[in-house]
């Protein structure tokens, strides 16, 4: 993933899963596909098999890319059609979207959906068409992070872990050192 973009946050501690910020990327790949092409090709040369989803929002990435593994393809959503593409999505793949964070509570994220299966809404697009106060007010904060996430409207930042660097000097030498002497000599240095 470092290999294709500064920006890298890993959600899953096993490294399983991995978020990239693309922004800017189009002038090296050419384009979204050309992105999510290098890197499936780069995990792949590695060893691992890899599932590439791409989204304006995090969160839509996160879904794309699981609905990529379960289908054995790369989903490019179109700028800006995040909350298009959701639409006809079941209510269960926002469950599987939550954060490891959020999975504490994921009890309320089934209750969500079960709350909204009795009120009829079984699908992404039929949650997004409830006016957001509403869902807030009668269904709660699961409910209306899930309706924000369905709308399209996630703002959730990317959280990118950065490697440190580190930086080794070092030497080759033509011959070997035989005295602790010698070695301080070209230490010092």
């Amino acid at each position: 993933a470092r290999s294709v973009s500064p920006r890298v946050e890993i959600v899953a501690d096993d490294g399983g899963e991995v978020l990239l910020d693309v922004s800017g990327l189009e002038r090296l790949f050419g384009s979204p596909a050309g992105i999510a092409s290098a890197l499936q090709q780069r995990a792949e040369r590695v060893g691992f098999p890899a599932a590439v989803g791409v989204a304006d929002g995090r969160t839509t990435a996160r879904i794309a890319a699981g609905v990529a593994a379960r289908r054995g393809e790369t989903i490019l959503v179109a700028p800006g059609g995040d909350a298009a593409w959701l639409a006809p999505l079941p209510l269960a793949v926002l469950c599987r979207a939550c954060d490891p964070a959020e999975r504490k509570g994921r009890q309320g994220w089934d209750a969500a959906v079960d709350a909204l299966a009795r009120l009829g809404v079984s699908r992404c697009g039929e949650l997004a068409a409830m006016s957001a106060d509403e869902v807030a007010s009668r269904l709660g904060r699961v409910a209306a992070r899930m309706r924000t996430i369905a709308a399209g409207a996630d703002a959730s930042e990317l959280r990118a872990a950065f490697e440190p660097h580190c930086y080794v000097e070092g030497t080759r030498l033509e011959y070997g050192i035989g005295s602790l002497e010698a070695l301080l000599f070209l230490i010092r240095g």
